[in-house]
C-alpha cells in the first residue's frame, strides 16, 4: 500500500471511530489549522482554525466553507470543491471581526462508505503576504515615479555614465534612451558649466553634502544650449558607500529667457507662475508680478517705490539680501533652494535666482529676482530616496523567515571582524542545521516545512537577543548566529540554550532515524577567536562548519565547539 492509500485508510478509520472532530483533534500536533468538509459543508474544525477566525465549534459546524471566505474567493472555492484536485492553493479567509487572513491550503481527500470527504490544512501566511505586497507596492511606485515623472530623472553611475533614464529626460535633451545610455553627463553639459558642476559633485562624493542643486546649461542633440534646473542626490548602501547618483532635471529655458528680456523693465508678465521682481541699486522695488505679491500677502501696487527693508525688515536685508546683492554687483548670478512659508500656499520649496542688471556702460543698476516653486520636484526626490532606502532594506531580509538573510550576514561578519580586530575582542560564529529536515519535508509537505523554518527562526531570534547578536538564515534549513564579544565558553552556552529551546518546543517529527526522539531537533557547531593577522574570517566560519559536521556525525541534537 502506498503512502497516499495508507493516509486515506488512516483518515477513514479515524472518521468511523471518532467522527470528524476525531480527525481534526488527532491531527492537532501538525502546524496550521484543519477543517473537514463534505461537499463544502463544514462538519469539524480544530482549535487552531477556530482561534484564527474567532469562531467557536458550534457556530462553524454546519456552515458552508464558502461562508468563511472573502466574497471574491467564493466562486473559485466552489470550483475547487467540485473537483478532486489536491494541489495546494492560496485562499483568503474572512474572520468573525471582518479581518482577512491570507492562508496556504493543503487539501487531502479520503472516502468513508464511498462518500468523499476533504481534509484541509490551513497555514496563516498573512504577515509574509503583507511584506510581499508592500515590497511590490514600493517597487511599482518607484517605477511609476521614474517612468511617468513630469521632470527628467536619471540614475548615474559614480563615473558619470547613465544607468537609467526616463522618457521626459529624453524629451528635454532630444536623444533616444539608447543614445543617452551611451553618453556621460559631461558630454551633454555646456563647457562653461562643467567646472562648477564637477566641484559640487566632488563635494557630494566626499560626504561634504548629501545633495546639491544648480541652474546649468545642457547641449541638446541638435546642438542647441538649454537651461535646466538640476537636483542631484547621492544614494548610499547601509555602510555609507556610494552606489549611484539620482538626478532630477527640469527645463527652465523659457524662464531664463524671460528674465533676460525683462532686465530693467517693469513690465513683468503677471500670468507667470514664477515669482518675479526687479530691485534697483538702492534696494528699492521697481516692479513685481502678481505671483510675487500674492506669495507675501500684499497687493502688487504696494511694491514699486518701496524699499525692501521697509517691506521685510532689517534682518532679511542683512542676513539674506545684502550678501546676494554684493555678489550680483560683481556680475555673479546666484541661485539656491530653500523651504519658505508663503502667505497664499503655505510651506513651499522654492528655487531662487538673483541675476545682476547692468546698463549700456556696464554700471550696476540692480538685480532681477526670480523664484520657481519646485515643491513637487523636491517631494519626488524625497520619495525616490525613501523608496530606494526601503527597497534596500528589503534586500537584506529573508523572505520566508523575516530574519537577516545570507547577504546581510556576510556584510555583518566582515564589519564585525574588522571591529573586533581593532578592539582586540573575541568574535563567535554559530552554525545550526535542522536534523533530518529532508525527511520532514518529504512526509509533512513543503508548506508545513516552511512553517517549521519560521518557527525555528523565531525561537533562535528570541534567544540570541543582544543588540549585537545577528540571527540569519544561512541557506535552506541552515541558520547562523554571529555573536560579537563572545568567547568560546559564552558562545557554547548560547548554542546549548538554542538546542534546548528547540527540543522543548516539541515539534512532532515521526520520521527521524532516532527511535527515541520523534521531534524536530538541531545540531550546532561553534567557533570563536580573537581576530589578528594570523587568522581570518574563513578560519572562523570553517571551524564552525567543521564542528557542525562533527555534531551531525556523532549522534545529532548536540553542540560541538572548538
Amino acid at each position: 500500500m502506498d503512502v497516499r492509500n495508507e493516509l486515506e485508510a488512516f483518515l477513514e478509520t479515524l472518521f468511523l471511530e471518532h467522527g470528524p472532530e476525531g480527525i481534526v483533534q488527532s491531527l492537532s500536533f501538525l502546524f496550521g489549522s484543519f477543517v473537514v468538509t463534505k461537499k463544502g459543508e463544514i462538519i469539524g474544525a480544530d482549535d487552531s482554525f477556530l482561534g484564527m477566525l474567532g469562531y467557536d465549534q458550534e457556530t462553524v459546524r454546519g456552515l458552508m466553507a464558502t461562508d468563511l471566505v472573502a466574497d471574491y474567493e467564493k466562486s473559485r472555492l466552489s470550483k475547487i470543491f467540485s473537483s478532486n484536485n489536491t494541489d495546494p492553493y492560496l485562499l483568503d479567509l474572512l474572520a468573525k471581526d471582518g479581518s482577512v487572513h491570507h492562508t496556504r491550503v493543503s487539501p487531502k481527500l479520503f472516502y468513508v462508505h464511498n462518500e468523499v470527504y476533504r481534509l484541509a490544512e490551513f497555514v496563516d501566511i498573512t504577515d509574509a503576504r503583507i511584506v510581499e505586497l508592500e515590497a511590490k507596492e514600493c517597487e511599482e511606485k518607484f517605477k511609476a515615479i521614474f517612468s511617468h515623472g513630469t521632470v527628467g530623472i536619471a540614475r548615474i553611475a559614480i563615473g558619470g555614465k547613465c544607468l537609467e533614464v526616463n522618457k521626459k529626460l529624453c524629451e528635454i535633451l532630444g536623444y533616444t534612451e539608447e543614445e543617452l545610455m551611451l553618453l556621460s553627463f559631461r558630454e551633454v553639459t555646456h563647457p562653461e558649466d562643467l567646472d562648477i558642476n564637477a566641484a559640487m559633485a566632488k563635494e557630494m562624493l566626499e560626504n561634504k553634502r548629501d545633495s546639491y542643486s544648480m541652474e546649468k546649461r545642457y547641449i541638446r542633440k541638435s546642438g542647441e544650449a538649454i537651461w535646466c534646473h538640476l537636483s542631484a542626490s547621492l544614494i548610499k548602501d547601509q555602510d555609507q558607500n556610494p552606489l549611484y547618483i539620482v538626478v532630477f532635471i527640469e527645463d527652465i529655458n523659457d524662464r531664463i529667457e524671460l528674465t533676460e528680456r525683462l532686465q530693467f523693465s517693469d513690465l513683468i508678465v503677471s500670468a507667470s507662475s514664477d515669482l518675479l521682481a526687479i530691485i534697483d541699486e538702492n534696494g528699492t522695488y521697481l516692479a513685481t508680478n502678481d505671483s510675487y505679491a500674492q506669495a507675501f500677502g500684499l497687493p502688487r501696487e504696494y511694491f514699486p517705490g518701496t524699499l525692501v527693508r521697509d517691506a521685510f525688515g532689517e534682518e532679511i536685508i542683512n542676513k539674506t539680501l545684502m550678501p546676494l546683492i554684493e555678489r550680483a554687483k560683481q556680475g555673479e548670478t546666484t541661485n539656491y533652494s530653500k523651504w519658505f512659508e508663503l502667505a497664499d500656499k503655505g510651506k513651499r520649496y522654492l528655487n531662487i535666482s538673483y541675476s545682476p542688471l547692468f546698463d549700456t556702460q556696464s554700471a550696476y543698476r540692480g538685480v532681477a529676482i526670480s523664484a520657481r516653486d519646485i515643491t513637487d520636484l523636491k517631494i519626488a526626490e524625497i520619495e525616490m530616496r525613501e523608496l530606494n532606502e526601503k527597497l534596500e532594506r528589503y534586500s537584506f531580509i529573508d523572505g520566508l523567515t523575516q530574519i537577516t538573510n545570507r547577504r546581510m550576514l556576510d556584510d555583518s561578519v566582515s564589519k564585525e571582524w574588522n571591529r573586533s580586530l581593532r578592539a582586540n575582542t573575541s568574535l563567535a560564529f554559530i552554525m545550526i542545521d535542522l536534523d533530518y529536515f529532508k525527511k520532514y519535508n518529504d512526509h509533512y509537505g513543503h508548506p508545513q516545512g516552511d512553517e517549521c523554518l519560521i518557527r525555528i527562526a523565531t525561537i533562535l531570534n528570541n534567544i540570541a537577543n543582544r543588540s549585537s547578536d545577528i540571527v540569519a538564515r544561512y541557506g535552506g534549513e541552515e541558520f547562523a548566529i554571529l555573536a560579537p564579544y563572545s568567547n568560546i565558553e559564552q558562545a557554547t552556552q548560547l548554542a546549548h540554550k538554542c538546542r534546548e529551546a528547540i527540543e522543548d518546543e516539541n515539534i512532532p517529527h515521526n520520521f527521524t532515524e532516532d527511535a527515541t526522539l520523534k521531534i524536530v531537533t538541531i545540531s550546532i557547531g561553534v567557533s570563536s577567536l580573537v581576530p589578528d593577522n594570523n587568522n581570518s574570517i574563513t578560519q572562523l566560519i570553517e571551524t564552525a562548519d567543521r564542528m557542525l559536521y562533527k555534531a551531525k556525525n556523532t549522534g545529532r541534537n548536540r553542540v560541538c565547539s572548538s
